[in-house]
């Protein structure tokens, strides 16, 4: 029983153990469980909770602006302490980080001048909207750019959003009926016009650092006025702009006014004293005419002188712009206002706006900083001089003319005033051509592309066909051969952060006889060594340029007066050009000189010699331009006289006493006959003057209006 007893116990027993064992074993596998459970869960819930929390802690000393530089360093200091391979301590090189705030106004401070830092002023009449708009539609660019067109009163387009019209908004400048306004042939507009600045200003737009007016029909560039605002501080008071293309005009307001249809620029630490003044400085000058010489006068209270910019152009001009834009100073186009009194910039073109738009479409959307900068270059298989103005014209002119006088505007254009002359011009100009056969044959812009693959722009240029005079030079005529040029040229947007300088041309290939009408051309940057290289001084140029017989006679009104100025002041000196018949414009070669006293004032070796004398003597016989120079005494009989001349010199040698008495004869009598010599003259077609107004009429002139330009 014991035993049995026992061993039934301890059976029970084993079975408690095994039972034991059985619990204790199913538990282990539970804990096991368990444990990578809460692994998993650590590894991939917590941890990456751990992780983003840290780096959120560590990016907020960067955007957390109320952090303090030494918080931002005991928190850098507490990462690096992680990296056991960085040690962070008080001579560590590592400057702490700057503080957020400051740090975001420096950089929004310092950050380049773009468009959102320009806000433009345009100053327009309600009456004229209509047709001016379309000037500002080619050049405004909604949505990236700050504006506001001030009207005398509301129009059609002051209701509508500016998104849905394409311009910038409309608004009504305020009254100035406060204001005094005495000037008996301006507009009392002017006074409003000239506050445009102010009164955007007190808009408190934000950002903004240039203040830029123009008028209705000014036409803006853009990049190119982003690139030379960005140049000077607008924290300085800058007054940007550029005076009138007239010496008169600018003789009547001033060289240092900025013409406001030229348009100009305002930093905004001048805008803003401006504004706390102008209206004071309005009522001191009552009597000027317009807006943009109120503005001068302010300035002059101010003590703000102009800075002056030849990219800016009032255009107070009249006829063809070709002239201008053909020789464009080496400095980027900013503005062009005066369209309404221009031809459009491509003739073929019957629209002024469709003809820019051309131009804004294609030159000025591949390389704005480029348009209308002139490149020459020469083709010596032909001896043409060729000059590109890139994204609007080529000409191409027979012969060889000099960088210097190419890069003169040659007056396609008249002045303001109808009875100025061309030396009215506040620049220098050069007329349109030295005689007939020079005058130029003009290629103008068709069509513009990019050449994607070698990133080049592709300008092709169409010759502008007029007639032109008949000529017996030996030299190719650009129109019998050439009718189409294609130009090509990289962009170059960062062409104004060099020092000025034009940039070169070559030809690569030029037309031929019968076969290609076509000529190309490149256009860049100037390499090592290279420039506009031509051949020759000034006598092998005139002699390149007129191969026929009449080169003896090409000599110009300047070359006379260089050439006997040194022997006394010249009061006078007239021309005889052929005025009828297949020579018409070309010189006679005939000219007067008139000294002003009979003495020579310096009193060189000569003594008492009268200058005409003096002259007479020294210039006599002289060779210009490989030929002996007849020089003699307007009372003298010349043996280049007609065949009357020499008819009297026969009778002078036959008669004997006869003809030395008739020698003899008053000085009166012989002033007499060098009239009546004139006139025959006269009347084979010569004139003793060329036309006062039309220094470049030579042939090939049309009428326009009341004036009379060339025609291209």
């Amino acid at each position: 029983m014991r035993g049995g007893a026992g061993e039934k116990l301890h059976h029970k027993e084993a079975n408690v153990a095994h039972g034991s064992a059985a619990v204790y074993g199913g538990a282990g596998k539970g804990a096991a469980k368990s444990s990578s459970f809460l692994y998993g869960l650590f590894l991939y819930v917590v941890l990456p909770v751990l992780v983003l929390y840290f780096v959120v802690i560590a990016a907020s000393q960067f955007y957390n602006p109320r952090c303090s530089p030494e918080g931002n360093v005991v928190m850098a200091g507490h990462f690096m302490v992680a990296k056991p391979n960085v040690s962070l301590n008080a001579s560590s090189s590592v400057p702490p980080p700057p503080a957020p705030a400051a740090k975001a106004r420096v950089t929004a401070e310092e950050a380049p001048t773009g468009l959102r830092h320009i806000v433009f002023g345009i100053g327009a009449s309600a009456s004229l909207w209509r047709s001016r708009k379309e000037y500002i539609k080619l050049w405004w660019r909604p949505g990236r750019m700050r504006g506001f067109v001030w009207m005398d009163r509301p129009v059609q387009e002051f209701y509508s959003k500016s998104s849905r019209t394409g311009l910038p908004a409309i608004m009504v400048s305020s009254d100035t009926s406060k204001f005094p306004y005495t000037h008996g042939a301006g507009s009392r507009s002017a006074l409003r016009i000239s506050r445009i600045v102010s009164e955007t200003f007190r808009l408190g737009l934000p950002g903004v650092r240039w203040f830029v007016m123009g008028d209705d029909d000014t036409v803006f560039l853009p990049e190119n006025l982003v690139h030379v605002l960005s140049q000077y501080d607008h924290r300085q008071p800058y007054y940007i702009g550029s005076p009138s293309e007239s010496h008169i005009q600018n003789l009547i307001f001033s060289y240092g006014m900025a013409f406001g249809g030229g348009g100009f620029a305002i930093s905004r630490a001048l805008a803003e004293e401006l504004a706390k003044m102008q209206d004071g400085c309005l009522h001191r000058y009552p009597a000027l005419y317009g807006s943009d010489d109120r503005i001068h006068a302010c300035m002059s209270e101010l003590g703000v002188p102009l800075t002056r910019h030849p990219g800016f152009h009032q255009c107070d001009l009249w006829g063809d712009v070709l002239g201008l834009l053909g020789a464009h100073p080496v400095a980027p186009l900013v503005t062009l206002h005066h369209l309404d009194f221009l031809e459009p910039v491509f003739p073929s073109t019957p629209s002024r706006a469709g003809a820019l738009r051309r131009l804004f479409d294609g030159p000025v959307r591949l390389d704005s900083a480029a348009v209308a900068q002139q490149s020459v270059c020469y083709d010596r298989a032909h001896q043409w001089t060729v000059s590109v103005s890139w994204g609007f014209a080529v000409m191409v002119v027979r012969g060889v003319l000099s960088p210097r006088e190419m890069e003169t505007p040659m007056r396609s254009f008249l002045n303001w005033y109808k009875r100025a002359d061309y030396t009215a011009y506040s620049f220098n100009t050069r007329p349109v051509a030295r005689q007939p056969c020079q005058k130029p044959h003009v290629y103008y812009m068709r069509g513009s592309r990019m050449e994607r693959r070698r990133n080049v722009t592709v300008t092709e240029y169409e010759r502008h066909r007029v007639k032109h005079p008949a000529c017996r030079w030996r030299i190719a005529d650009p129109g019998a051969l050439l009718d189409h040029i294609v130009v090509h040229k990289k962009p170059d947007p960062d062409l104004w952060k060099r020092s000025p300088r034009r940039n070169c041309c070559r030809v690569v290939s030029s037309p031929k006889k019968g076969k290609d009408r076509s000529m190309t051309i490149d256009v860049g940057v100037c390499r090592d060594g290279e420039f506009a290289k031509w051949w020759g001084g000034l006598g092998e140029e005139l002699a390149v340029a007129r191969e026929d017989v009449t080169s003896a006679r090409s000599i110009f009104e300047s070359d006379v007066i260089k050439m006997f100025s040194p022997f006394g002041k010249i009061t006078a000196e007239d021309s005889l050009w052929h005025t009828r018949g297949p020579k018409r414009g070309e010189p006679r070669g005939y000219a007067f000189v008139q000294y002003t006293t009979k003495e020579f004032s310096p009193l060189p070796p000569e003594g008492s010699m009268q200058e005409a004398q003096l002259a007479k003597e020294k210039m006599n016989g002289k060779l210009v331009c490989g030929r002996p120079m007849v020089v003699h005494l307007a009372s003298e009989k010349s043996s280049l006289d007609s065949s009357d001349s020499h008819r009297a010199l026969k009778d002078k040698k036959v008669t004997g006493g006869s003809a030395i008495r008739s020698a003899q004869s008053d000085r009166a009598a012989k002033i007499a006959a060098i009239k009546n010599k004139l006139k025959s003259l006269e009347e084979e077609g010569c004139s003793t003057k060329r036309p006062r107004l039309t220094p470049n009429v030579l042939t090939g002139t049309k009428e326009h209006s009341h004036k009379k330009f060339w025609s291209f």
